[in-house]
């Protein structure tokens, strides 16, 4: 709401042709005009010599003082009330563009992270290694925890990077981020320990050879 006060003085010299005298008045206006919702409210005060005069309007229009306090009262609530939703949609607005930057931000880490996890187990997926895969607990117990890990979960993931954004949970999607970020180490681990093994184990000089272009 808007507010605007202004006092006018004014001194008047009224001539009277029926004698030499001239007559001076003293003019005091004072109004104060409030701009709420759009329209304007104006409160003036007349003042000459003394006497008072009250005047309310709305828009130009005159009307009484309950009718003034009423509308500007209801005027009030209702700018209050479009400035309180005004600011609400903007905190809305703040908050789904900070969950959409959250959810690419989310998306590209996993998506790189399953990069990462295609790459190490394009090494270890090699069939001429097959024989000499290491497995233990602080990589992949068994070919079948390999398995599901690159047939199930890895495939359950890439389904949930197609979805669009407002389907998809962002803290799920952290979730996984951090999930799957242990993975691409332990498949490295896992392609090292095998390595060593063909070394070790390993007497087809033509896989030796294989090995050196591999390490």
């Amino acid at each position: 709401m808007t507010i605007r006060s202004t006092l006018l003085l004014l001194l008047l010299q009224v001539p009277l042709f029926m004698s030499a005298r001239i007559v001076k008045s003293r003019v005091e206006v004072f109004y104060v005009e409030e701009v709420a919702d759009g329209h304007s409210f104006i409160y003036r005060i007349d003042a000459i010599d003394g006497k008072k005069r009250e005047s309310w309007s709305i828009d130009g229009a005159s009307v009484d003082l309950a009718e003034y306090s009423q509308e500007l009262l209801q005027a009030d609530m209702r700018e209050h009330h479009r400035e309180r939703d005004c600011e609400r949609m903007k905190q809305l607005a703040k908050i789904e563009e900070e969950q959409e930057l959250r959810v690419a931000l989310s998306r590209k880490l996993v998506r790189l992270t399953l990069a990462d996890v295609d790459r190490n187990y394009e090494k270890i997926a090699n069939v001429r290694l097959y024989a000499y895969r290491v497995y233990d607990h602080t990589t992949f117990e068994s070919a079948e925890q390999l398995q599901n890990f690159v047939e199930e979960r890895c495939v359950q993931v890439r389904e949930l990077l197609e979805e669009p954004s407002y389907q998809v949970d962002v803290q799920q999607l952290e979730a996984i981020a951090r999930e799957l970020g242990q993975y691409p180490e332990r498949l490295e681990q896992m392609y090292r320990a095998t390595i060593k093994n063909a070394i070790a184990t390993c007497d087809d000089t033509k896989l030796l050879k294989e090995l050196l272009t591999l390490i």
